[in-house]
């Protein structure tokens, strides 16, 4: 399959792509970030109640809200499928003490008579993320730009390059971006779109802080962004996708949409706009795309 240049609007895959995709699809064991409320545990549920999903990780700052989680609504659903794991995506010896517990849970070992191969990572979903648009103290300020970026985007890179070694070969990674990030993408300078739609991910990185640091110039060229700090961030994520896709073509990378939700994120800006939807529907967005036959650096909304 050739590696995109930019995100492609929901590409399907050729048909001689589909046989990993069909292997991926016999027993998948999944990392969720930020799984706990909202729109990520909505995704784990959805998960634990289909037949091809094997095991579930629970990646969450409350380890004990996951835990409970677990041993209660979710036991209903998936049985023992999931379980938590304590999991800060800004936090490196948190990210570090993750990858370790995964790894021994996915090591081979002998029970009994039967000896348990090494298994692997499917799937990682890298849903934690902030919004902080809605604070009018910090509202367009590079403060809540540059928190928004450590959380929604350095966070999921971080995760995902810290899992790369415990992921199958034809793995997929999808990350939970905006169609707001679209938006944005086009409202940037040429100097920096440019970054976005073509550069490494440490020229992204760079821009992204830069174009952050901007909107305290009230002057400024980026004074009109409606929600800066979120749109941001997201628009870099899906620049993470594009180079990912790139470098790393027996992957899937994804992002994806799932529009204006009714959780705890939910900001005073959507209010007059679009109406905000249950957070189950979100979370079908999410599954179709881990699911779906799209190539690696789709953009799906």
């Amino acid at each position: 399959m050739d590696s995109p240049e930019v995100l492609r609007t929901g590409t399907s895959l050729a048909s001689e792509d589909l046989d990993g995709l069909i292997r991926r699809r016999e027993k998948l064991r999944v990392l969720v970030t930020g799984g706990n409320r909202g729109l990520g545990l909505e995704v784990v549920k959805a998960l634990l109640a289909r037949d091809d999903v094997e095991h579930l990780y629970l990646g969450c700052r409350d380890f004990e809200a996951g835990t409970a989680l677990c041993c209660g609504a979710l036991w209903d659903i998936g049985g023992d499928h999931a379980e938590a794991v304590a999991l800060d995506v800004t936090d490196a010896e948190s990210i570090s003490s993750a990858v370790n517990y995964v790894r021994k849970t996915l090591a081979a070992r002998t029970d009994g008579h039967a000896q348990t191969p090494q298994r692997h990572l499917d799937a990682i979903i890298n849903n934690a993320g902030i919004f902080l648009d809605a604070d009018p103290d910090i509202y367009r300020k590079s403060s809540a730009a540059r928190r928004s970026l450590e959380v929604n985007f350095d966070g999921a890179v971080n995760v995902t390059a810290a899992f790369l070694p415990l992921m199958a070969d034809d793995a997929t990674v999808v990350n939970v971006s905006s169609r707001a990030a679209a938006r944005t993408l086009g409202l940037l300078e040429p100097r920096h779109r440019d970054v976005f739609e073509a550069g490494s991910l440490e020229d992204v990185r760079r821009a992204a802080y830069e174009v952050a640091d901007l909107l305290d110039d009230d002057a400024g060229p980026y004074d009109t962004l409606p929600t800066p700090a979120h749109d941001l961030s997201k628009c870099a994520l899906n620049a993470y996708t594009r180079v990912m896709a790139q470098q790393r073509p027996d992957m899937r990378f994804l992002a994806v949409a799932p529009g204006p939700l009714r959780t705890r994120h939910n900001p005073a800006v959507w209010e007059g706009g679009l109406r905000p939807r249950p957070p189950e529907l979100g979370a079908r967005v999410v599954v179709d795309a881990l699911f779906g036959d799209y190539a690696s650096g789709s953009f799906l909304a």
